[in-house]
């Protein structure tokens, strides 16, 4: 649903992101994975060359190694969410006050985004407790966009500043994608998912068009679906937790289907693809390709995608407010200057959002 003509331009006061504690080289990754399919699953040896392929250096991940290796349950695992989730909703909260010089009594509502975890009630009112906020906070969590939510959450933020144009919204998105490891169940998929994905989370802090704040505008958004493709992405709910499905097909979907997303939406906006920043999750290095083609994009055009997957991995959705916050710290949009922040998604679906200098 477009943003209705003549509504207002919220702005985006404040990005923070932050990772958990232990760090993870790919090389011991590499190595533990090798270890476990020459145990388990010598049939599956050809697949560790995806660790190879990644374009990923380290990530992070809420407990040190030899924690997975011991077969946590689901319920042991849930409560190192709750933790840990809660830690870096905090940290990043506490990021973006202090970016916006806000206090914590500012902050009027949070959209709270994830898909690795699962808690009732749901985490931001634990980050409530924590940080001491408002009880009158408006609470919006969101589950279930994988790494499509944190562009979602960002424009929901945007919308409901549209609402309360007197008021300021956080986004949090965190997600734990390392404790959907099952070391039982090594199958293709989930050697994959052991050689992408880390743990992160991001905020955003929103302001309405009646808040004295700086920074750049939140000029539009679009939601986009594309019909029977439920199965491409998502979880599979297993006894023992949250099972990872993902299609070898998802670079296919994104470079043929992309191009008839986002020129439409940029048109709306006055905008093209080749005149606006494109700060999108890089969900792996064959879906960034895919933008490429897609788009018609030159290589350099996802270079900030590129080095946050490099450094962090696929964080799920808190990765395109990594890439959107790295662009705008190398170089800040100039006034008028556009940047389209994308992500793709379980649906299957896209999320763009269009972020201008102000």
């Amino acid at each position: 649903m477009p943003v209705p003509a003549g509504a207002g331009m919220p702005t985006l006061e404040a990005l923070a992101t932050a990772t958990p504690d232990h760090d993870l080289p790919q090389d011991t990754v590499r190595e533990l994975a090798a270890s476990l399919v020459e145990d388990q699953a010598p049939e599956h040896e050809d697949v560790l060359r995806v660790f190879d392929s990644a374009g990923i250096e380290q990530r992070s991940i809420a407990r040190p190694l030899k924690y997975y290796l011991s077969s946590p349950g689901w319920s042991q695992r849930s409560k190192v969410y709750e933790e840990v989730g809660t830690d870096l909703a905090a940290e990043v909260t506490r990021g973006c006050l202090a970016e916006a010089e806000a206090d914590r009594g500012d902050i009027d509502g949070i959209v709270f985004v994830t898909t690795t975890g699962l808690a009732t009630p749901s985490l931001e009112t634990a980050l409530a407790n924590r940080l001491d906020l408002d009880p009158s906070i408006l609470r919006v969590p969101v589950w279930g966009l994988g790494c499509a939510g944190g562009v979602a959450g960002l424009a929901r933020a945007a919308d409901l500043a549209r609402a309360h144009p007197e008021g300021r919204l956080l986004a949090v998105s965190v997600e734990l994608c390392s404790l959907a490891f099952m070391r039982e169940e090594l199958s293709k998929k989930m050697i994959v998912a052991s050689a992408l994905f880390g743990d992160g989370a991001a905020g955003a802090l929103v302001a309405g068009d009646d808040v004295d704040a700086d920074g750049p505008k939140l000029r539009g958004a679009r939601s986009h679906q594309w019909p029977d493709t439920g199965d491409v992405m998502g979880w599979e709910i297993t006894d023992r937790g949250l099972g990872v499905v993902f299609s070898p097909e998802i670079p296919d979907i994104v470079a043929s289907k992309m191009d008839d997303v986002v020129p439409a939406f940029l048109d709306e906006h006055g905008t093209t693809v080749d005149e606006a920043r494109v700060p999108f999750h890089p969900g792996g290095p064959k879906v960034v390709d895919a933008y490429e083609e897609a788009l018609g994009l030159p290589e350099d055009a996802f270079t900030v995608s590129r080095e946050v997957l490099r450094d962090h991995g696929n964080m799920s959705s808190p990765t395109a407010l990594f890439v959107l916050k790295r662009s705008l710290a190398k170089d800040p949009l100039a006034p008028g200057e556009d940047a389209l922040v994308a992500a793709v998604g379980p649906g299957f679906a896209a999320e763009l959002a269009l972020v201008t200098g102000a």
